[in-house]
């Protein structure tokens, strides 16, 4: 069987975390099973790890704009035709139009639905949010199975659709659980000489993109009133890249009105191998996002051995269960009091990190390829939803 894996508009965050890690593994399970990645030429490391044989990475040129456009809608379903595909697989749920009449077997895997359901906080252009929006209603209904990140996220995108509900597939993504642990020999050692620099001895740690619908705002509230309380000692690392300098802006303002720059740490970019290290040394994780489809970075926290505060919206109280603290993400005062009780209270401590490492023990790229394949690999009808 021979699958050609659309993974331009995979390149960063999520999106890409899924494909490094969910093609390897499916390669691996079924050495028939003949995986064509489509990427960018500029993308020459994107896999982390050399790629068994039977996956060949077909790289496009370095397509911008109108360019891009053109590319993904003409010559993505050229190449699924001239390649002889049986099955195209869409990493993000954009599927090109003309693939429809092409492609017998078809899947696109929904990693967000924030352009449909709150417009605003994708922080697009209206053109480019209504260009989005197209896309994806259309890959709704044209692909032989949508696939969802969790039951939360499959209940967003059908809206009511009957249809849509009925055949949208739930697949949780994994974490990969030989780089996130808590073993923190290995973890130091794999980190070598890179070993993180310029951290505090004793913080509060959050990863992810520092976007308005990620709630640093509130989350660097909820810290300058802790610190104002003298409930708490450490300090707050924050890794992300900034995506609206508006916001960036009042995140920097508002650490200095609160007197707390020499607290605050933000960086913008860090290695993924050292990510590991940086987790282990945290004395806990808070993640404050107002939306999320699944949370890859709790469950890399639980997985390395730390308590976690997290807001109680969409698909997180799923995906984390009873392994974290609960909080309002519009309450700062709730936030504040869910980042104390993890870092003071001992015994909800012990529990959380117990509970931690077996929660994000149920999430695993080997089960994630298991269920994919069995989709690749079953009866599919490109049943047009109405």
């Amino acid at each position: 069987m021979k699958v050609l894996l659309n993974a331009l508009s995979a390149r960063r965050g999520g999106s890409r975390v899924f494909v490094t890690n969910l093609v390897p593994a499916l390669a691996a399970l079924d050495s028939e099973l003949q995986i064509l990645v489509i990427l960018p030429e500029s993308e020459a490391t994107y896999f982390p790890v050399p790629l068994p044989s039977n996956v060949t990475v077909l790289h496009s040129e370095n397509v911008i704009g109108v360019r891009r456009l053109f590319y993904e809608h003409l010559r993505v379903p050229l190449l699924y035709a001239q390649h002889r595909c049986d099955c195209y697989f869409q990493a993000d749920d954009t599927l090109p139009p003309l693939i429809y009449p092409l492609a017998r077997k078809s899947i696109a895997v929904f990693h967000e639905t924030l352009t449909l359901l709150l417009p605003k906080l994708a922080g697009d252009s209206m053109l480019k949010l209504g260009y989005w929006r197209l896309l994806k209603s259309l890959a709704l209904k044209w692909a032989s199975v949508p696939v969802a990140m969790s039951y939360c996220e499959k209940g967003e995108l059908a809206r009511g659709n009957g249809k849509v509900f009925r055949k949208t597939r739930v697949i949780y993504h994994g974490i990969d659980v030989s780089k996130f642990h808590c073993r923190t020999s290995q973890l130091l050692a794999d980190a070598g000489d890179e070993e993180p620099k310029n951290l505090p001895s004793s913080f509060i740690l959050s990863v992810s993109t520092r976007n308005p619908h990620k709630n640093y705002y509130r989350v660097v509230k909820a810290y300058a009133l802790l610190r104002s309380q003298g409930k708490i000692n450490e300090h707050l690392v924050l890794i992300g890249s900034p995506v609206w300098a508006s916001e960036e802006k009042r995140i920097q303002q508002l650490i200095e009105t609160a007197g707390i720059s020499e607290y605050v740490h933000l960086f913008d970019k860090l290695d993924n191998k050292l990510l590991p290290a940086v987790y282990q040394r945290a004395r806990a994780y808070v993640y404050a996002s107002l939306y999320d489809s699944f949370g890859f970075t709790p469950l890399e926290a639980m997985a390395c051995g730390v308590p976690c505060a997290v807001s109680r919206f969409s698909a997180l109280p799923e995906i984390c269960g009873s392994a974290a603290e609960y909080f309002d993400p519009f309450n700062v005062e709730d936030m504040a009091e869910a980042i104390a009780n993890i870092l003071n209270n001992e015994d909800r401590r012990r529990q959380l990190i117990s509970s931690g490492l077996e929660q994000s023990s149920q999430f695993s790229w080997q089960k994630a390829a298991q269920q994919y394949h069995s989709l690749l690999t079953a009866d599919m009808s490109c049943d047009r939803c109405v």
